[in-house]
C-alpha cells in the first residue's frame, strides 16, 4: 500500500473512530482524494477489513488482528529497501539467527535481487563478522560460528522488539508467575523467543564454556531453577548467562537496591562536575531522571547485554565533550567497575540526560506544556522519544519519563501524556511508535497547536547518503557535524570558541622540569595572569581544588586538566598549556601537560574542551607534544583537533 493510505489506516486504528473533516486535515488533501484513498484501501482489504462511513465518522470493521498482520507484511514487503546492503545484512542474519534454511536461490526470490548483488552482499558480510570473531561459513547451508556471546549479542541486537505475531509459551509465563519477577508483556515476549533461539543453539552443540561476567548471577533466586525454560538440563555456565538476561529485562519488581543506583548517580554527577568545571543547577531532578534510567538498565549494563539507541551519533555529536568525558569517567575509573566496559549506546542515553540539564536554561519561563513519557518496556524507549520530542517541540516540558508501573504514583502536574501503549484511566494521552514518524510528529502537533514543530524533522544519515551518490565525501565526519549544527542550529548557543582560538601560541609554555605540582600550576597559569583574564586567587584556588578533592585533574596518564569555579577569579574564557620535558609528580601520578582551564559559566567552554578531550585521550598525541620541541609542532596538533 502507499505511504498515505498506510498513514490513514494507522491513525484510524489509533483513534478507533476519526471524524472525515479531521482526517481531511491530518492529511491535508482534498475531498475526492481522500475518497479514493478509502476506496483503494478497500479493495487491497477486501475480506479483511473495510473503512466505513457512519454520521460522517470513519471507522475500521473486521478483523482488525489479520490487519495488523498485513500491514505488518506490508511492511516487511518493500522490495525496494533491499537495494540498501543494510537491509539486505539483516535480512540475511535474521534468517540465519532463526534457523531457516537459506540458499542463493530463496535470497534472491525474497529480496528481488540478482545472485551477483547476494554473494557481494555474503563476501561483504561474512569480512563484518569475522572483526568480531564470528564466522558465516557454508555447508549443507549457511552457519554462524565462532565467539558465541557475540553470536548471541547480535541476535539481541536484531531482535530488539518482539514477534507480536507469536505467543508467550506456557513456561515463561509459569517462570515469570513462579518467581513473583511481573515481567512487562514486551519482557515476556523477548524472554520466550530468546529461549527458542538458544534451545536452537544448544541443539547444535553451541554451548558457552565459561561464565566471568555473569558469575555473580548464581546469586539471582531464580539460578537454580532456569533449567525449566529448556528441554534438558542446562550447564552452570548457562544458568548464570540465562539468569543475568532475565534480570536485565524490564519489569515491575526489580531486585535492583535503590541506594545502590542513588550512589553511583551522585558519584557520576561528582565526577561531571569535576571534570567538565560546570555546576548542575537542578542538580536533584538531574540525579533523579539519571537514577529512574540506571534502575531499569543496569543489570543490562553490567552483563554487557545490547540495546539499540538510534540517536547514538546524534548524540555524541549534540553533546560533544559531555560524551567524551562521560566515557571517560565510566571505562577509566575505578569507581565504576560496573560500568568499565559500556557500550557507547548506554553511555549516550546518560549523555542525553546529562546534556538535557546542563544545557536547561530559565525552563520555567520558556516551556508553557507540561509532558510525561511512559513506555511498558523500562525507560530506554522512553528516552528516545523524549529526545526526539524535545528537539522538534521546544514549547514542551517533559517533566518525566517513566515506566508504566511508576505512572500512578507521579506526583508531578502535566498536561498529557506521550505513551507507546494506550493508558486506561489517563485522558490527554497521545499513543506513538517507539521511533517516532512523520505521523507521530503530526498527531503531536496538532494535539499541542504548536508552531515550534518545524523543517527540523530531517534524517542526516539520508541527506548523506544522497550526497555519496553525486560526491566524494573526504570528511565524513566533518559534514556530518556541520550539518547537524546547520540543521538543528547548533550555532544557537552561541558562538563559542574553539581549542586553537583559546590555545594560543603566547599562551603555550616548554620547559624542562619544575619542582613541585603546585609550583607546575602556577606557571602554568602565568600568561592568562599576565593577560589578566584571571586573578591571583584563581590560581590558589586551583591548588586548593587538588588539595581537597585529590588528583582529579589527571584525566589521563601524563596529562592534568587543571581548573576551579568562575567565581574564584577568571574575568575572561581562556586556556594555558604548559608542557615539562620531565614529568612532575601530582600526588602518586606522574605529569607532562598540565592545561588551565579558566571557565566563565557552565557552556561557554564545553566546545574547547571536547576538542581538548578528543586531542588528550589518544596516547600517540600526548607522546606527539612531549616529544614536540617548538611551539609550532604543539599547535599543528592543536588545529587538527579544533
Amino acid at each position: 500500500m502507499k505511504t498515505r493510505e498506510n498513514d490513514i489506516i494507522y491513525f484510524i486504528l489509533e483513534k478507533e473512530v476519526v471524524s472525515f473533516e479531521v482526517l481531511l486535515n491530518q492529511l491535508n488533501v482534498s475531498k475526492r482524494t481522500l475518497y479514493y484513498d478509502i476506496a483503494s484501501i478497500n479493495k487491497k482489504l477486501d475480506g479483511i477489513c473495510t473503512i466505513i462511513k457512519v454520521n460522517k465518522k470513519l471507522r475500521i470493521v473486521g478483523d482488525i488482528s489479520k490487519l495488523k498482520f498485513v500491514l505488518r507484511e506490508d511492511d516487511n514487503n518493500n522490495y525496494e529497501k533491499y537495494l540498501d546492503y543494510n537491509f539486505r545484512k539483516e535480512f540475511i542474519l535474521d534468517e540465519l539467527l532463526k534457523n531457516k534454511n537459506m540458499s542463493l536461490d530463496s535470497l534472491c526470490k525474497n529480496m528481488l535481487v540478482s545472485k551477483s548483488t547476494i554473494v557481494q552482499t555474503i563476501n561483504r558480510l561474512k569480512e563484518e563478522l569475522l572483526t568480531d570473531d564470528i564466522n558465516l561459513t557454508y555447508e549443507k547451508g549457511y552457519h554462524l560460528t565462532g565467539d558465541e556471546i557475540k553470536i548471541r549479542d547480535l541476535y539481541l541486537t536484531i531482535n530488539m522488539s518482539p514477534d507480536i505475531n507469536k505467543s508467550v509459551n506456557d513456561g515463561t509465563y509459569l517462570f515469570d508467575s513462579l518467581f513473583n519477577l511481573k515481567l512487562t508483556d514486551n519482557s515476556k515476549c523477548l524472554l520466550s523467543e530468546f529461549i527458542a533461539f538458544l534451545q536452537s543453539r544448544y541443539d547444535q552443540q553451541h554451548i558457552l564454556s565459561s561464565y566471568s561476567i555473569y558469575s555473580d548471577a548464581i546469586e539471582l533466586s531464580y539460578y537454580n531453577e532456569v533449567d525449566m525454560l529448556f528441554d534438558e538440563e542446562i550447564s552452570e555456565f548457562e544458568k548464570a548467562y540465562v539468569s543475568a538476561y532475565i534480570s536485565s529485562l524490564p519489569s515491575l519488581n526489580s531486585t535492583i537496591e535503590e541506594n545502590r543506583i542513588n550512589l553511583l548517580v551522585d558519584k557520576l554527577i561528582d565526577q561531571l562536575e569535576q571534570k567538565l568545571s560546570i555546576v548542575i543547577e537542578n542538580k536533584t531532578e538531574c540525579r533523579e531522571s539519571i537514577a529512574r534510567h540506571l534502575y531499569s538498565s543496569f543489570n543490562r549494563i553490567k552483563y554487557r547485554f545490547p540495546v539499540f539507541n538510534p540517536l547514538l551519533k546524534e548524540i555524541r555529536m549534540k553533546y560533544k565533550s559531555i560524551y567524551i568525558i562521560t566515557e571517560m569517567i565510566f571505562r577509566k575509573n575505578s569507581l565504576f567497575p560496573e560500568f568499565e566496559k559500556i557500550r557507547d549506546e548506554e553511555i549516550a542515553f546518560v549523555v542525553s540526560y546529562l546534556g538535557a540539564y546542563i544545557y536547561k536554561e530559565n525552563i520555567e519561563d520558556n516551556k508553557s506544556l507540561k509532558t510525561v513519557i511512559v513506555c511498558p518496556n523500562g525507560l530506554t524507549v522512553s528516552k528516545t522519544i523524549e529526545y526526539q520530542v524535545q528537539r522538534y517541540f521546544p514549547s514542551i516540558e517533559i517533566v518525566a519519563s517513566i515506566p508504566i508501573s511508576q505512572i500512578d504514583n507521579l506526583d508531578r502536574e502535566f498536561d498529557f501524556i506521550i505513551s507507546t501503549i494506550k493508558l486506561e484511566g489517563y485522558e490527554n494521552v497521545i499513543v506513538v511508535n517507539p521511533l517516532l514518524r512523520k505521523y507521530d510528529f503530526d498527531q503531536i502537533k496538532k494535539r499541542i497547536s504548536t508552531q515550534d514543530y518545524c523543517s527540523r524533522h530531517t534524517d542526516i544519515e539520508e541527506v548523506i547518503k544522497t550526497v555519496r551518490k553525486y560526491a566524494n565525501i573526504t570528511n565524513e565526519k566533518g559534514l556530518r557535524q556541520e550539518l547537524y549544527n546547520s540543521i538543528y542550529e547548533i550555532d544557537n548557543r552561541g558562538g563559542y570558541p574553539m581549542l586553537k582560538e583559546l590555545l594560543t601560541k603566547n599562551r603555550i609554555q616548554i620547559l624542562d622540569e619544575i619542582t613541585n605540582w603546585q609550583k607546575a600550576i602556577e606557571v602554568a597559569a602565568h600568561p592568562l595572569l599576565n593577560e589578566g583574564v584571571i586573578e591571583e586567587r584563581y590560581i590558589e584556588a586551583m591548588v586548593e581544588s587538588v588539595i581537597k578533592y585529590g588528583p582529579y585533574i589527571v584525566l589521563t596518564d601524563k596529562f592534568a586538566l587543571a581548573h576551579s569555579r568562575p567565581e574564584s577569579g577568571v574575568n575572561k574564557l581562556s586556556m594555558s598549556l604548559l608542557k615539562l620535558n620531565k614529568p612532575v609528580d601530582l600526588l602518586g601520578k606522574e605529569v607532562n601537560l598540565i592545561v588551565v582551564l579558566a571557565a566563565t559559566d557552565n557552556k561557554s567552554h564545553l566546545e574547547a574542551l571536547a576538542s581538548l578531550s578528543e586531542l588528550m585521550m589518544e596516547k600517540e598525541n600526548i607522546e606527539s607534544i612531549i616529544n614536540s620541541d617548538t611551539k609550532d609542532k604543539i599547535l599543528e596538533l592543536i588545529n587538527i583537533y579544533s
